[in-house]
């Protein structure tokens, strides 16, 4: 195991001051540290006082959470009318040769 700065320290290091917001300290991380701070840090920020690790944190916050920084992740990041994911179903079915476009009646 290498010798990595622990979350506590990272941010030691990038000066976040006590009572900081959860969005501000990560932006100050991610100042710091660049892409090297993701948006799994700032779910351990809000989940460590709790308790909690990252996975833990309710999706709908970690949803929150992620589409709050998003912009600074990737500055031309935008969310479009429709772009909910709605938790659809996926079926894994066994491979079917009518999937190939030679045997499905199409062009050849």
């Amino acid at each position: 195991m290498g010798n990595h700065p622990s979350l506590e320290q990272r941010l030691a290091a990038a000066d976040v001051q006590p009572g900081a917001s959860a969005v501000d300290a990560w932006r100050r991380l991610r100042e710091l540290e660049g892409p090297r701070a993701t948006v799994i840090d700032l779910y351990e920020i809000v989940a460590r006082p709790r308790g909690l690790v990252a996975q833990q944190l309710p999706l709908q916050e970690r949803v929150r959470l992620a589409r709050t920084v998003m912009p600074d992740i990737s500055p031309r990041f935008a969310l479009t009318d429709d772009s909910e994911r709605r938790g659809d179903t996926i079926v894994i079915v066994d491979y079917d040769p009518g999937w190939h476009p030679g045997h499905c009646g199409g062009p050849r």
